[in-house]
């Protein structure tokens, strides 16, 4: 009876324990559940946020490529071919793994890598793209080859300011290699879809883009509705999680939006993966249940453990994807630098211009430091990322520039690096701090050393720590001044000014004016007065500037003598006001060293938003604006408009037509004989180049010439003419006419060139000539720019035997301190005093151009100069100038220009 009673009590003991521990287990299951479920949809939130982080880095790295691509002078330059333009992007395709690359000019007719032509002016990755918008498009079908593809678009801003659209393009299956790795665990997935609910990847392609899938199939399949659902719901709440079935398989989804685009990344996971732990914790409950009590402790610290390990992993991921910056720099594959922010430019004292391209990270870095530059360099090519590596930098001074360093590697669809970020800090007062404290240190103890260091002495060395690191904040203060600021005036500079311009935009202000400043003739005042009079002036001339205020200005110097002026105004007549509120103020004169004058300056004037949405454009149109001003007479303002624009266009057009001129055979020499008026026969000729277009006709020298210059094709033409001349020539002493001479003009910008003496010289030599029997004309305007390096130049060719005759006498600045020091034997007397002999009295000047001349003519002699006079065109003017001793003429009163065929 015992027997069956303990057997009894022991089944009824074991049910007892079965059920509590049955009761324990229900209880711990329940809990541990909805824990880790939590936990799953926290970590899909955030492994979600990481992979749009990713996503969006990856779209960044696609446009900075095809940015650096539309950037290069080949690709923008109008007038480089097109075949050539092509064979660079197909480089790029095999560089990048595009499917192809494009480029579609304003009109929207496109070329690809491929070879192929179609039109794109009608799809909206397109119309974006030439507003200046970085475009990713949705998934479209290809005009090139019908396949679904996504196209990454771009502005190309060519030379000439005429807009086009580099896009490069990818299957649409890149999407997915996007997104593949970013996933939870060996079983989780993630996929993308647009605004309309539509995937666009995913690892089903059968799904991408409802390629098989239609909107009834979606209502009468329940496994297709719910992920109908899903997609409304994400739409709906932008981010967050939520649960469905799919493929008979529970999931739970997380998702977020992936910034500059209409789309959603969702990652997720099958649901099961929550109970695989629990299980386990159940059968270790079930085997060992006399420990039952610890149960739930350990199925908390369970839970605790992995809520711990999904916070690690979340933390090390936002160090890598949100490191903090300061300075930074982006290198390509080869190291060389493609990316250098101002802060870098400020902390280096390199300019950006000067190092983009040019340098590589070998060349910014002490000599001493190599190795460890070797070592970064391979521990990127090993894949290991780094975290607070210290490498020092050398400025541009030659100083050490301590940072410590974070990566970013960027590498496309294979795995190839295609871009390496930098973002450093820099610790150089940290290090010189910690140096000095160390070098402190070293003195404290050897004077501890040699004798007992009383309290008084250590309170001033005290005094001088806490003085130290004063100065130190101090320093950092005025670094930031002279980021900010003008060294000289005190005033902002043009990135302060520029950030106050983005500010006002962001505060949403919606009209105000930039206002260019540009003072006439500032050259002679630091010609005639030297530099520092100059500078002087320009320090009261800012002072005044910022006194006019009533539109509450901001004002900045922009460089030299160029001053630019925020204006918050509504409309153009306040501008208006402004700009002769400015006028007057420049206009009252100043005292400089006792010396009391006035001066003015011109004005240009682009209003916002009317004339550019963007600080560039304005500036540019402000710019335009005040050079229309200088042409207008100076001392005033002029408001950009629309025929500005068309003007510059259509001289752009004329300079494209002009690049050509030399090799289509445009160019015609003409010759003007050079006529001894005692003698009375010719000396020789001078050659005139002509441009006979076959779009404008005759176009005039004083038209193309200057524009020529612009365009820096004039050393060409100089060229040009200067060979034909002197072929020409060299016929005329072949025919017998061996005394004759040729007289060539030459600009400013070919007297510049290095290999101007070269060139004038070989040319000569080539032709046989003798060099006495060539005159090179240059104005004295263009001998007094540079004039030390000018008159090194004119010597040598002096000294060879040329003769240098100075064109325009009387228009530059006819200095007799000059003419007396410039190697030159002839004088030419410009036109316009030869115009006005036997007149009277020219804007009420008391001195005749007979006067004029006769001096001229007398002082050259003096000098022991030859004096031609030009533009001769009556017979009188011809008989005064042979009484007053002129030595040669040329003008229609002699001969007209002929060409060598007449």
């Amino acid at each position: 009876m015992w027997r069956k009673y303990i057997i009894s009590r022991l089944i009824g003991g074991v049910l007892v324990i079965a059920f509590i521990c049955f009761f324990i287990g229900a209880l711990i299951y329940s809990f541990a559940s909805t824990e880790l479920i939590k936990n799953e949809e926290e970590s899909l939130v955030n492994v979600t946020l990481q992979g749009v982080r990713t996503i969006e880095k990856d779209i960044k790295a696609h446009f900075y490529i095809l940015e650096a691509i539309a950037g290069r002078e080949d690709i923008k330059d109008l007038n480089y071919p097109l075949e050539n333009k092509l064979e660079i992007l197909r480089a790029e395709v095999e560089d990048y793994a595009f499917k192809r690359i494009s480029i579609a000019d304003i009109n929207g007719y496109t070329k690809t890598s491929d070879d192929k032509e179609f039109y794109v002016g009608d799809r909206e990755y397109f119309k974006r793209a030439v507003k200046g918008e970085n475009v990713i498009s949705e998934p479209i079908t290809s005009r090139a080859d019908g396949t679904l593809v996504i196209i990454f678009a771009v502005s190309v801003f060519y030379n000439e300011g005429l807009p086009g659209v580099l896009y490069a393009t990818y299957d649409i299956d890149h999407l997915y290699k996007m997104t593949q790795d970013i996933k939870l665990g060996n079983r989780g997935s993630s996929f993308i879809i647009n605004s309309e609910g539509k995937i666009i990847a995913d690892v089903n392609r059968d799904l991408v883009y409802d390629m098989n899938t239609n909107q009834s199939e979606f209502t009468d399949n329940s496994e297709l509705s719910q992920l109908d659902q899903l997609r409304n719901y994400v739409i709906e709440n932008n981010i967050g999680t939520k649960q469905y079935s799919y493929g008979g398989i529970k999931k739970i989804a997380g998702f977020a939006p992936i910034p500059k685009t209409k789309w959603y990344l969702i990652v997720t996971a099958p649901k099961n993966l929550v109970f695989k732990n629990i299980r386990k914790v159940l059968s270790f409950m079930a085997a060992v249940a006399i420990i039952m009590i610890i149960i739930p402790s350990i199925s908390h610290a369970y839970v605790s453990y992995m809520r711990y390990k999904a916070r690690k992993q979340e933390k090390i991921s936002k160090l890598t994807i949100e490191a903090a910056n300061i300075i930074i720099m982006n290198f390509n594959h080869k190291w060389e630098v493609i990316h250098f922010n101002k802060y870098a430019e400020a902390k280096s004292g390199y300019k950006k211009e000067n190092v983009i391209g040019i340098k590589t990270i070998f060349d910014i870095v002490s000599k001493d430091d190599l190795d460890k530059v070797e070592k970064f360099v391979s521990l990127v090519k090993k894949r290991q990322p780094f975290f607070n590596y210290e490498l020092p930098l050398i400025d541009a001074d030659g100083n050490l520039l301590f940072v410590i360093w974070n990566t970013n590697i960027s590498r496309d669809m294979f795995g190839n690096i295609i871009g390496i970020e930098l973002v450093g800090m820099d610790i150089t007062d940290r290090i010189e701090s910690e140096r000095q404290l160390i070098r402190n240190h070293k003195a404290l103890t050897q004077l501890y050393e040699e004798l007992s260091v009383s309290e008084v002495k250590l309170k001033r060395q005290y005094d001088e720590l806490l003085y130290n690191k004063e100065q130190l904040e101090r320093r950092k203060e005025y670094i930031r001044e002279l980021a900010y600021h003008d060294f000289l005036t005190k005033l902002p500079n043009r990135i302060y000014f520029e950030e106050k311009f983005q500010h006002n935009i962001n505060k949403g202000n919606s009209s105000m004016s930039i206002l260019f400043i540009d003072i006439d003739n500032f050259k002679y005042i630091n010609d005639y007065f030297g530099h520092s009079f100059g500078d002087n002036l320009l320090v009261e001339l800012a002072k005044r500037i910022k006194t006019v205020s009533q539109y509450k200005n901001f004002t900045a110097r922009f460089g030299g003598d160029e001053f630019i002026v925020l204006a918050n105004v509504s409309n153009r007549e306040e501008a208006k006001n402004c700009a002769e509120e400015l006028l007057e103020a420049i206009s009252m004169s100043f005292s400089i060293r006792g010396v009391t004058f006035s001066i003015s300056a011109s004005i240009g004037i682009s209003m916002y938003p009317e004339d550019g949405t963007n600080f560039d454009e304005l500036l540019r149109n402000a710019d335009t604006a005040m050079y229309k001003a200088k042409e207008q007479g100076k001392n005033g303002y002029v408001f950009f408009d629309s025929e500005m624009k068309k003007a510059i266009y259509n001289q752009m057009i004329m300079g494209s037509n002009l690049t050509g001129a030399v090799d289509n055979n445009e160019l015609m020499v003409y010759y003007q004989p050079l006529y001894k008026i005692h003698e009375r026969e010719i000396e020789g000729f001078e050659a005139l180049v002509r441009w006979n277009s076959p779009k404008y006709g005759f176009v005039q020298p004083n038209v193309f010439i200057p524009l020529a210059e612009e365009m820096g094709i004039i050393v060409s033409i100089d060229r040009y003419v200067l060979e034909k001349a002197c072929s020409f020539l060299k016929d005329l002493h072949y025919k017998g006419f061996k005394n004759l001479k040729i007289s060539i003009n030459i600009s400013v910008i070919h007297l510049f060139q290095d290999d101007f003496v070269d060139f004038i010289i070989d040319t000569i030599q080539k032709t046989g000539l003798n060099y006495e029997h060539v005159i090179l004309e240059i104005t004295e305007t263009i001998l007094m720019e540079n004039y030390g390096h000018n008159i090194i130049k004119i010597e040598r060719l002096r000294k060879s035997g040329l003769n240098i005759a100075i064109d325009d006498f009387g228009k530059g600045y006819s200095s007799l301190s000059y003419l007396k020091k410039l190697p030159v034997n002839i004088l030419k007397i410009d036109k316009t005093f030869i115009n006005d002999i036997n007149n009277v009295i020219v804007d009420d000047i008391s001195i005749t151009s007979n006067e004029i001349v006769d001096s001229v003519i007398t002082l050259a002699h003096t000098l022991g100069l030859i004096v031609i006079a030009e533009g001769v065109e009556t017979i009188e003017q011809l008989e005064y100038l042979n009484i007053h001793g002129c030595d040669m003429v040329q003008g229609y009163s002699i001969s007209n220009k002929f060409k060598t065929s007449d």
